[in-house]
């Protein structure tokens, strides 16, 4: 995938190859640009890569600004234009949240420690499941009781289609459930996780897993990773489905179809993308999911869908930073929350540190050089309000990263 300064895909674009190499490839020279521009460039590149000297607009603080939210393809809708902007802006803060976990040391690319907020294990009273009432509703929680999906996987109940006998034909079948606030919050990402096991007949029936931001009234597929919901402020990311038995990695498919290898764990991301002047542009307090299978007019014998073990939270992504220990040392900001000025508390006190402050987005803050930790502030009215990341390192080179609030 090549991106240009703005966002767009320009691998995408029915001119890439013949009329344009590429945003940067041209140096912001698109063909359009030479066509309208007085200038021959693009004003977002001239901006982002010319003047400020970014590698694109997703460096810039002021994203969306005033220039990037008014320039519109001519022949774009309104609301085509409005959704854009959020998939643009969601490529931009991706690719720099990326860039600054491999600066700040990120060993590999993990994106955080995960706080589980639900569950739902179809043996007690958990985070309740609606099945979807419908002639051809095959969805059944019990026990399971076929060959391949024989058990389920924390016994003795599962989610499956049909417990005992193989899925029938022209079925759609639907049951969901809501994430709740617990598990929204514009400073981390919702992440929802499961363990699957499938035998359908391949491409022709399958499973889909769909999400709503109001309560039912639109519906967006959670599909391939790096793409955000039309009607919602998310971009989507998926793990790699982990077998258990085999312990392989399989990339994770928009549609389930197919045998698995077992029993798949797999787990979804919705990193919440926000900002000014964007429709919808709040996290919602709630997010409707729902999984729907669907059969053809052929009988395939197969078994059909085993879902198990759902669990939903939100993950703190600032914390899949890889971080150094300081030998014999601790690092904290009291108070934290900053609400007015907080000191930095570090040991061993004394040493001369580098201290850097990255934003939730990546972007370089501040940084000090040479600072004594002991007369190091953080004061409210430098920050807006948000998460913030600060990492110490000292002469040595070892490191070490901590996370504040500013309210």
């Amino acid at each position: 995938m090549i991106l240009s300064a703005c966002g767009l895909i320009c691998s995408d674009c029915e001119f890439f190859g013949a009329q344009c190499n590429g945003c940067h490839a041209v140096k912001g020279q698109t063909f359009w640009a030479l066509e309208m521009m007085p200038t021959k460039t693009c004003p977002l590149y001239d901006c982002s890569v010319n003047k400020l000297n970014f590698k694109d607009c997703g460096d810039c603080a002021e994203l969306p600004c005033k220039m990037f939210r008014e320039m519109k393809d001519p022949n774009s809708t309104e609301e085509q234009h409005q959704k854009g902007l959020i998939d643009r802006v969601a490529r931009l803060q991706a690719i720099t949240m990326l860039l600054i976990l491999i600066l700040t040391g990120a060993s590999t690319v993990v994106w955080g420690q995960y706080h589980p907020q639900d569950s739902i294990l179809f043996e007690t009273g958990t985070v309740p499941v609606k099945i979807w009432e419908s002639p051809t509703n095959t969805w059944q929680i019990g026990t399971p009781q076929k060959t391949y999906l024989n058990a389920a996987w924390s016994q003795p109940q599962g989610i499956i289609t049909e417990t005992s006998i193989p899925y029938p034909v022209n079925t759609n079948s639907t049951f969901s459930f809501v994430i709740n606030s617990k598990s929204l919050n514009e400073n981390f990402a919702t992440y929802i996780s499961f363990m699957q096991k499938y035998d359908t007949d391949t491409l022709v029936d399958r499973g889909i897993i769909e999400a709503s931001y109001n309560g039912g009234g639109v519906w967006c597929e959670l599909g391939n990773t790096g793409w955000t919901c039309p009607d919602g402020p998310a971009l989507i990311s998926w793990d790699q489905d982990s077998a258990v038995a085999s312990h392989e990695k399989y990339n994770h498919l928009a549609v389930t179809s197919g045998k698995s290898d077992g029993w798949l764990f797999s787990r979804c991301h919705l990193y919440w993308i926000i900002f000014d002047q964007a429709p919808g542009a709040i996290v919602p307090d709630s997010v409707m999911v729902r999984f729907i299978f669907t059969s053809d007019g052929s009988a395939s014998g197969k078994e059909g869908w085993l879902i198990d073990n759902i669990v939903f939270g939100y993950e703190d992504y600032f914390t899949g930073v890889s971080e150094t220990p300081l030998s014999h040392s601790s690092l904290a900001i009291l108070p934290n929350p900053v609400t007015g000025q907080s000191a930095l508390k570090y040991d061993p006190s004394g040493q001369l540190v580098n201290i850097t402050i990255f934003d939730r987005a990546g972007r370089l803050i501040s940084k000090a050089t040479n600072a004594n930790p002991g007369n190091f502030k953080l004061t409210r009215q430098d920050f807006a309000p948000g998460l913030y990341l600060l990492k110490v390192e000292n002469q040595q080179g070892k490191s070490q990263t901590t996370r504040f609030i500013v309210q």
